[in-house]
């Protein structure tokens, strides 16, 4: 395992980053966290410690990364170095929603030099190669190795085109060794897949800012942006999945709808000869996908059946049964977003 660092984002990397605005004398210096990764309602603290050289107003803002201010502190101090502990806490007293929050130094002295730390748009963003990524079918342990700090999506799915569920949806992560376990099972539990000659899996990651901190616990439920962000990163090198409004930046959820069919005893759609199937996404994620551009993936008991490549909301499609033996069959839909979102469904029927 990579050993991690006391406080992050004190290296000289990081340092040669800071941005001033004011004439060489004045600075903040040594800034850093730790831990790296905290859980607030554990009653866990990130100590966000600095080290300036002049007496003056110091300001610490902690923000989202779209730029939401969650915390303020502001205090005269005094040459040296100084400690906050953050409780994961708004500045209404609440716990904050798990995901990156980001910490910004200010610092201004009587004879007006100023000074702030905020390398948000200068780093992060960068696609992180994973190290060791090995997977064990018996038990079902996948792990790996990140470099840095950063975001990590894990998908698995049959090659060459059928995804299954997504096992890390841009989940923020500490540098170093990491263990995922997976059932084997698809997103609805119904297809055992972990043994199947075709099983793939994609890993990919890209790295935090160097003043990122990772607040554990329950997500925020997704709700359109409504921030700009401090600072919109414009450097070339990133990885495009940066650019997106993290709020954003996920699998997309759907229903599969028959409206003609019978239901047995058990509740499962009756197909006929001929089907209508209608696909309808959450009225959160319709604008989400629409505005992208999705194509919409039909398989049966794994194997392909169809393609759109221009879905709409809702989309009808006209399923041709009659080739397939009686029995229970599984229906599995991909909407496939052009900038790299998804979302899966299955659903089992029975054909008389």
């Amino acid at each position: 395992m990579a050993a991690a660092l006391i406080f992050s984002g004190c290296t000289t990397a990081s340092q040669a980053l800071l941005k001033t605005k004011a004439p060489a004398g004045f600075r903040i210096s040594k800034v850093g966290v730790s831990p790296k990764s905290f859980w607030p309602q554990k009653n866990e603290n990130a100590a966000i410690r600095w080290s300036q050289n002049y007496a003056g107003e110091t300001t610490l803002e902690i923000r989202t990364e779209n730029g939401e201010l969650i915390r303020k502190y502001q205090e005269i101090y005094l040459a040296g170095e100084h400690t906050i502990l953050w409780d994961g806490k708004n500045q209404n007293g609440e716990v904050v929603a798990g995901g990156i929050y980001l910490y910004v130094l200010s610092a201004a002295d009587a004879k007006g030099r100023e000074f702030l730390f905020d390398p948000s748009a200068d780093t992060g963003g960068e696609e992180l190669t994973v190290e060791k990524f090995t997977f064990d079918k018996e038990t079902g342990e996948l792990k790996f190795i990140l470099p840095r700090a950063g975001y990590a999506r894990l998908r698995v799915g049959l090659s060459p085109f059928m995804h299954l569920k997504t096992l890390l949806d841009w989940e923020p992560m500490e540098a170093g060794a990491h263990t995922i376990v997976w059932d084997g099972l698809d997103e609805s539990g119904t297809i055992k897949a972990i043994h199947h000659p075709n099983l793939s899996m994609n890993l990919a990651a890209f790295s935090l800012p160097d003043n990122a901190v990772i607040v554990q616990g329950p997500r925020k439920e997704v709700t359109p942006p409504s921030f700009a962000r401090t600072s919109e990163p414009k450097r070339e090198g990133l990885y495009f999945h940066v650019l997106h409004d993290r709020g954003q930046c996920r699998d997309i959820t759907f229903e599969i709808e028959f409206p003609d069919s019978q239901r047995n005893q058990e509740g499962l759609p009756i197909l006929k000869d001929e089907m209508l199937v209608r696909v309808r996404l959450k009225e959160s994620d319709e604008n989400f996908m629409v505005n992208q551009r999705f194509e919409v993936m039909y398989f049966v008991d794994t194997v392909f059946l169809y393609e759109e490549e221009e879905g709409q909301n809702p989309f009808n499609y006209i399923w041709d049964t009659k080739g397939l033996n009686p029995g229970e069959h599984l229906l599995t839909v991909n909407l496939i977003g052009y900038e790299d979102h998804l979302g899966v469904k299955t659903i089992r029927v029975i054909k008389k």
